[in-house]
């Protein structure tokens, strides 16, 4: 039985330079993509990977590039950023920074580019020596801390360009300034009631409810929360209003001086505390009598339209988040 041939390992392009053990590791892959691309030819048979490059070479390599992608649709265009700042959206080049909370952090939308599964985001932090890059499928970024860390204050530069399937950058880059800064009301250590009033505030919300006749109705009803999280109740709340459950809420708490958690904060909201108790795993009941969703109109269901609507907005729910109980009725910014 005659033998197969051999498989050939295909050449790798960089080896056909004589200096090619010089290219650094985390520069080959985007030293072959240039190579095979006929960008990057080098010279007199070497790659000249430590020179610097020279006018007349850089003239040459733009000329290259521009001959090699000019019909490519997606190289001549960069990500078009459609993101609701409070500031207008800055790109190339840079003006004056969008002023942002570090605690709130800004969510960055682009439109999709067609033909682009994935886009580079990369942040640039102020002193320009730490940089962070993720690869994204979705046309969205959130420059957002983690709950109990926080982001340096200072100009933060954003960039976003499309990515092929090996992550090259295949667009020219769109940059957005961002300016983080400090924010006095993210302070929740109160010392006592007194303090703490001070930063809660009083909003309104709707809500439904049933009727005599057991029919749903709107209502409204006032939750008294920290000032820092007002906005995200309102929003929490009108997106529960609106949604197709048409969940009906008769009772809901917020700040509540003088007990455990999150409650003295104003940061931690109890919805219908009979109908999702709070029940330790060893079988004791907290609060509340019982947690029957799908059978009690007021029990939330485990991936219902109000759990949705505050995990959408990163608030923790005592209902699966904890070991030691669950606390059906319990939603906090800070997961606890």
């Amino acid at each position: 039985m005659a033998k197969s041939p051999p498989r050939r390992t295909p050449l790798d392009v960089l080896t056909t330079f004589s200096d090619c053990e010089a290219i650094s590791d985390w520069a080959r892959d985007a030293a072959r993509y240039m190579v095979e691309r006929g960008i990057l030819k080098g010279a007199d048979g070497g790659f000249l990977p430590k020179e610097n490059c020279t006018f007349e070479q850089g003239v040459v390599l733009a000329k290259r590039v521009y001959e090699r992608f000019a019909d490519e649709q997606v190289l001549n265009n960069a990500p078009m950023m459609r993101s609701g700042l409070s500031a207008p959206v800055v790109t190339q080049p840079a003006a004056s920074p969008a002023d942002v909370s570090i605690q709130k952090g800004v969510k960055l939308e682009w439109q999709a580019m067609p033909g682009v599964s994935q886009y580079l985001v990369r942040i640039d932090y102020p002193g320009a020596t730490q940089t962070q890059s993720s690869y994204v499928s979705s046309t969205e970024f959130q420059v957002q801390p983690q709950r109990g860390k926080s982001l340096s204050p200072g100009r933060h530069t954003v960039s976003i360009a499309a990515v092929d399937g090996d992550h090259n950058v295949i667009s020219p880059f769109t940059r957005v300034s961002l300016n983080l800064r400090n924010d006095s009301d993210y302070y929740f250590d109160f010392k006592s009631a007194a303090e703490a009033e001070s930063y809660m505030k009083t909003v309104t919300i709707r809500v439904w409810d049933f009727d005599a006749n057991g029919q749903k109705v709107t209502r409204t009803k006032s939750l008294t929360v920290h000032k820092w999280v007002a906005d995200d109740v309102v929003a929490i709340f009108e997106d529960i209003y609106n949604g197709p459950e048409k969940f009906p809420i008769h009772t809901v708490h917020g700040y509540r001086p003088g007990s455990s958690g999150e409650h003295p904060k104003g940061t931690a909201i109890d919805i219908n505390p009979n109908e999702n108790y709070e029940m330790w795993l060893d079988g004791r009941v907290g609060v509340g009598s019982f947690w029957k969703p799908g059978e009690n109109p007021y029990s939330i269901p485990l991936d219902g339209d109000v759990v949705r609507a505050f995990r959408a907005r990163g608030w923790g729910w005592g209902g699966t988040d904890w070991r030691s109980k669950r606390d059906y009725m319990h939603f906090s910014y800070f997961g606890t």
